[in-house]
């Protein structure tokens, strides 16, 4: 499940869930920012959530996804045709190896 500000890459398969003029713009910019989450059923499986996605940019076929997003510039696609762009949604905090001065004592 995607969180909303979520950077993801529209895979082939999200032809399927826009008209053929968006995808033109799309199939040319696969990167997108989940707006909002638009449906969701817990008696549906997850490949079945569908994300408003916004484009920094207006395009043709582009548009707010019933106030989800900004004018000319959302769509409404499935989980299952999105990637995580990870590195651009995630913060990865590590922890000290804090074990590295320790010594085992023989038994």
């Amino acid at each position: 499940m995607f969180k909303i500000g979520d950077s993801v890459y529209l895979t082939d398969n999200a032809q399927e869930d826009v008209a053929g003029c968006a995808w033109k713009y799309i199939n040319a910019h696969r990167n997108a920012t989940i707006a909002s989450i638009f449906f969701k059923s817990d008696k549906l499986p997850e490949d079945f959530i569908t994300y408003a996605v916004v484009w920094s940019e207006d395009f043709l076929g582009g548009w707010d996804c019933w106030g989800l997003c900004q004018t000319h510039r959302g769509q409404l696609i499935k989980q299952s045709n999105m990637e995580l762009n990870f590195e651009a949604s995630r913060e990865i905090v590590t922890v000290p190896n804090i074990c590295k001065n320790l010594q085992v004592q023989p038994n």
